[in-house]
């Protein structure tokens, strides 16, 4: 039986690591919204769309927009779209 890579694996050790890094950098701690993030990518030279959209849904939480909900990780601020927040962690 089959089971999934760890993600570890996947950033540090995977043949693709580059771009899971390289979606953390972008993501950045607080987050971003998803054409804020397409449009960041698609400016590295290997830039690959369903790549970058896999790294993204290993390394993301996807938080539902609610009316009038203040964002978590910006105390204040509304947050009326969708937003994505990051798993990983910076060292």
């Amino acid at each position: 039986m089959a089971t999934e890579t760890p993600l570890w694996q996947k950033v540090y050790l995977g043949r693709l690591g580059r771009v899971y890094r390289d979606t953390a950098k972008i993501i950045g701690y607080l987050g971003c919204r998803g054409t804020e993030f397409f449009d960041k990518a698609k400016l590295l030279p290997d830039y690959e769309k369903f790549r970058f959209e896999n790294a993204v849904r290993d390394l993301t939480v996807y938080m539902k927009p609610r009316e009038g909900r203040v964002r978590a990780d910006c105390p204040g601020q509304e947050d009326p779209q969708g937003h994505s927040r990051p798993v990983a962690r910076r060292h």
